[in-house]
């Protein structure tokens, strides 16, 4: 076995220091800070550990970020009132509008160009076209 993980044994395993996997130790959690200091703590001395993390934690805010996301992580999610869940049911097919003749006509002349190889851009400028000469010759 060759290789960085010939030297270290193999995968995940050969590694130095645990794999932290939990849900609860993710950085930024309470707990992560608890384990981070209880690492720096073992790591320094008493003093070191008093006037170097103490200090800086204090003047950060401790684990008031930590508390504070969670608490907005835990909180309940806005939910629409009854009234408009109600409201926004969808209509049962019995309801629904019918399209009316014109515009049945109007697709069925949409679908003879389509299929006589016009384009979409070329039907209705043809259409707008025919519409604006009616219209000319309407107001003469």
């Amino acid at each position: 076995m060759g290789g960085v993980a010939g030297l270290y044994g193999g995968g995940a395993t050969g590694l130095a220091g645990a794999i932290v996997s939990d849900e609860e130790f993710q950085e930024g959690s309470v707990a992560y800070f608890h384990m981070c200091r209880g690492v720096y703590r073992e790591m320094h001395s008493w003093p070191v550990y008093a006037f170097g993390f103490l200090t800086i934690q204090f003047c950060s805010g401790w684990t008031l970020p930590c508390r504070f996301s969670e608490w907005i992580y835990t909180r309940p999610k806005a939910a629409f009132p009854d009234s408009i869940r109600e409201w926004s049911k969808p209509l049962p097919a019995e309801q629904h509008a019918k399209p009316s003749a014109e515009l049945l006509q109007q697709s069925a002349e949409l679908c003879q160009a389509l299929k006589k190889g016009q384009s979409l851009f070329d039907y209705y400028k043809v259409k707008f076209a025919e519409r604006e000469t009616t219209v000319e010759s309407d107001a003469q």
